[in-house]
């Protein structure tokens, strides 16, 4: 397996553009801007919405084609008086990296989340928060552990991601790279919950009304390694 997984992706055919995961397992696959290495999805998918119904993908928010990273569009999500996100289910390891490339208009009013991983019952397992100042901050369920991370700026695409392995609610390991550096590192913490099942991009919690994060290029998969998932050599086909 590649130590940068994403470095492998290629500009694809729209047509032909989600490989089947029993071709060959050491592969990663995509869709629509949304990357997954040996990870299937059953049931629905929601985007901007917790309840996609009967649809296999759910679609509830603002495809941006003035602000994006890599392909035509990215996913822009504007607070309200709730939160505003994307939603994969059955992200069901113990073990995983997020990359996700974000861009803020403008700071929340105060400390909100811009990804994090969830329970089955939407308990939260993990978020990566930015205060009102921008500074970045990795949280339990309820308080921040580790120390501050770096202080981010608007109007910029940053890299953000989440490297994790959980064996217990007291034995892991948390690793926050920013654009490629380590940013955070988190040994044991005292987590509430485990189990992660929902993977949350965007405003999961409330950032205040008008507040806008846009979101691209996320890539996940279930490696142990604690590394920084690396970055895409060539854009990929986005549908968002």
């Amino acid at each position: 397996e590649s130590s940068n997984p994403a470095s492998n992706l290629q500009p694809q055919d729209p047509a032909s553009s989600f490989q089947s995961p029993a071709s060959n397992d050491d592969e990663e696959y995509f869709f629509g801007g949304i990357v997954a290495h040996n990870t299937y999805i059953s049931g629905s998918v929601g985007i901007g919405t917790t309840a996609p119904g009967t649809a296999k993908l759910a679609i509830e928010g603002t495809s941006d084609t003035a602000v994006k990273n890599t392909g035509p569009r990215s996913i822009k999500c504007t607070g309200t008086a709730g939160a505003s996100f994307a939603q994969k289910n059955a992200v069901v390891v113990t073990a995983s990296r997020s990359s996700v490339y974000f861009n803020l208009t403008n700071l929340p009013a105060s400390t909100a989340t811009l990804l994090e991983v969830r329970t089955f019952g939407s308990a939260i397992v993990w978020s990566l928060r930015i205060t009102a100042a921008g500074i970045l901050q990795l949280w339990n369920n309820t308080v921040q552990i580790g120390v501050n991370g770096s202080t981010l700026s608007t109007g910029t695409w940053y890299r953000l991601c989440v490297a994790y392995t959980i064996a217990d609610i007291t034995v892991n390991e948390f690793r926050v790279f920013l654009d490629g550096v380590l940013d955070i590192s988190v040994t044991n913490a005292a987590l509430g919950f485990i189990l992660a099942d929902q993977l949350r991009a965007g405003w999961p919690s409330t950032p205040g009304v008008g507040n806008i994060v846009n979101f691209d290029d996320v890539y996940v998969d279930d490696s142990a390694t604690l590394t920084d998932a690396g970055v895409s050599t060539a854009p990929i086909d986005d549908d968002f």
